[in-house]
């Protein structure tokens, strides 16, 4: 095959492509932009650099390193408690939400990787899943394509974005989560098939951020009320968030007291 066949035959697999998915040019482009963003500026300097930025993952490590050498999560308690003076004290630092431990240890159990590389993994992985559900996300208020590329662009342009995207921590574990939760809540009416989904993101989210916890409940109470007075109509689907995200928070605690302090700790803020 000569070089100019060859070309003709790409352009037109290309153009096969793009027509059966329906893509545009300029949608190709911002694709291709965004990827060479991920790898350029992302992915490459943290594989180069070799381990992680913040001092808040290294804890996190720690405590997943932990939790990756014991049988369970009652067997996790147990032995790291042995390591501190006093293990019923409520300031130790294992009496923290442990959803990314959890999932940290699972994937390096299941993977036969070690913790660090394991976790290298899962916020590579994270950074795709955080996209794709913002990606879906911003469809809720852009119509084309190309505007949710250019949503995301901006996205990862924002400085804390780009600093701590790609850190090991609760706080950026639970991002899709809280994106899928509004996702299918800002949408009329009530999709019960994609409900149990909610209630799987927001129990992934108490045990795991207590922060974001915060913010979703304080949020959806504000919009509720605000959706309210303002459309004159009931939101159903956040009325019903409302209800589970207290619901899912007293169960949690009731199975998982360790996590009680840092919810203690963080409510005198507000």
């Amino acid at each position: 095959m000569t070089p100019t066949q060859f070309l003709k035959t790409c352009k037109s697999a290309t153009s096969a492509f793009m027509s059966k998915f329906n893509l545009s040019r300029g949608f190709i482009l911002l694709s291709l932009f965004l990827l060479a963003v991920l790898l350029i500026s992302f992915i490459f300097p943290l594989l180069n650099f070799g381990r992680f930025y913040g001092t808040d993952d290294y804890t996190h490590l720690f405590h997943t390193q932990k939790m990756s050498s014991s049988n369970g999560i009652l067997d996790f308690y147990d032995k790291i408690g042995t390591q501190v003076a006093d293990p019923n004290s409520n300031s130790n630092d294992f009496n923290y939400p442990f959803g990314l431990w959890l999932f940290g240890s699972a994937l390096s159990k299941i993977t036969g990787l070690p913790v660090l590389h394991a976790a290298f993994i899962l916020v590579i992985v994270f950074l795709f899943i955080i996209l794709g559900s913002f990606y879906l996300y911003s469809g809720i208020w852009l119509e084309s394509k190309e505007q949710k590329i250019v949503a995301l662009l901006f996205l990862l342009s924002m400085p804390t974005a780009s600093l701590s995207i790609l850190s090991y921590r609760p706080s950026v574990f639970i991002l899709p989560f809280l994106c899928i939760i509004f996702y299918i809540a800002i949408k009329e009416p009530i999709q019960w098939k994609l409900f149990p989904i909610v209630l799987f993101s927001i129990f992934l989210i108490t045990i795991s951020h207590t922060g974001t916890f915060i913010f979703l409940i304080s949020f959806s109470i504000i919009f509720f009320l605000l959706y309210c007075l303002l459309w004159g109509k009931f939101s159903g689907p956040f009325f019903l968030i409302i209800v589970s995200t207290f619901s899912i928070y007293l169960f949690a605690l009731n199975w998982f007291p360790q996590i009680a302090n840092q919810y203690d700790v963080k409510s005198i803020l507000f």
